[in-house]
């Protein structure tokens, strides 16, 4: 039973690699079904060569997975057909969507290069908007720090003034203690001329 499920399978396997040197749509829906038809025998082998005694079992599954690897490999050319041929199908399609709409396109074509040339003027202008702030904005600060500076020699200017002025206010206080201190000597003098005159006077009038 198991050399007959064997030979099925190797047949089958025989006929896919014919066909698939030049698949097509309808060569491929065969390979998939003939595929699926073989991996049922590979399966059937499978059960049978578990019924088996040890030795021959070990045996009969290392054949199975080589079957098996044969199968896989199959079927990964299968799938590698059908991407080939839905890409070719799908470029067709395309090449002949752009064709069609090849006004469409001219015409989007034309509003977009109008529109990344309304963008150009646009972003030169608001370029030139931003080189115009930037130049009042360091004219400000220019103007800003000047009218700092004279502020800050103006407020030196008045710290030098008060300074000035308080040295003439102490210089004009010790004149006028040294005037007063002047009078007083002054006066002194004058009640001891007095007194020496009236000390002479009486003296004389004494003798």
């Amino acid at each position: 039973m198991l050399q007959s499920y064997e030979q099925d399978f190797l047949k089958i396997l025989i006929e896919c690699r014919t066909i698939i040197v030049r698949p097509d749509k309808d060569a491929l829906l065969k390979l998939h079904k003939d595929l699926n038809e073989a991996q049922k025998l590979l399966k059937q082998m499978e059960f049978e060569a578990s019924m088996m005694p040890f030795i021959a079992k070990s045996q009969l599954q290392t054949r199975i997975k080589r079957h098996e690897g044969d199968w896989k490999e199959l079927m990964q050319r299968v799938k590698e057909e059908e991407r080939k041929i839905a890409e070719n199908i799908n470029r067709e399609v395309l090449m002949g969507q752009a064709l069609k709409n090849e006004p469409v396109q001219d015409k989007r074509l034309t509003e977009s290069h109008k529109l990344l040339a309304d963008q150009g003027d646009r972003l030169e202008q608001g370029k030139k908007m931003a080189l115009e702030s930037e130049s009042i904005a360091i004219n400000t600060m220019t103007t800003l720090k000047m009218q700092r500076e004279q502020i800050y020699r103006a407020s030196y200017g008045a710290q030098d003034i008060s300074e000035n002025l308080g040295k003439s206010n102490k210089m004009i206080a010790a004149m006028h203690r040294r005037a007063l201190t002047n009078k007083m000597i002054m006066i002194a003098i004058i009640i001891l001329l007095v007194m020496t005159i009236v000390v002479v006077f009486y003296m004389k009038f004494l003798k």
